[in-house]
């Protein structure tokens, strides 16, 4: 999708010769935000090893039980690889960017939202990763 408004842009940049449109500074603005993130995939992995590391911290204290974040983080992960083309490493750092991690382990097993029974755990995990599936795209 990055290269398609990259090449979008240079088109629409050398078509109308102008720059000073309010929307193509706008998309040119996002897709230099999108290209930064890229680059920046290694401060990506540390954080969510970090994350990861808390989780698993708060799982061996009996803090937190393993059904939610690991419905949620699935989920988004398989509908992630549906809509990137099957493609494994965008699904991958579709789950390891962004706030998806403190979601899935800190937010969604709030003692106060979740649910009590197993299956209402896997199913509202199910619920968080596929709203949130279908907010970002």
């Amino acid at each position: 999708m990055l290269y398609f408004l990259s090449c979008f842009l240079n088109v629409f940049n050398s078509v109308t010769k102008t720059t000073g449109s309010l929307w193509y500074n706008k998309l040119k603005i996002y897709v230099e935000r999108y290209d930064s993130t890229m680059k920046a995939r290694k401060n990506l992995t540390t954080r969510a090893a970090a994350l990861l590391l808390g989780g698993i911290y708060l799982l061996i204290r009996r803090v937190i039980t393993w059904q939610i974040p690991v419905s949620f983080i699935g989920t988004v992960f398989l509908f992630s690889l549906c809509m990137e083309g099957f493609d494994p490493m965008a699904a991958l750092a579709a789950v390891l960017s962004g706030g998806l991690l403190i979601g899935a382990i800190f937010m969604a097993t709030d003692y106060v939202t979740s649910p009590l029974t197993t299956k209402g755990q896997i199913v509202y995990g199910i619920g968080c990763g596929a709203l949130t599936v279908l907010i970002r795209y």
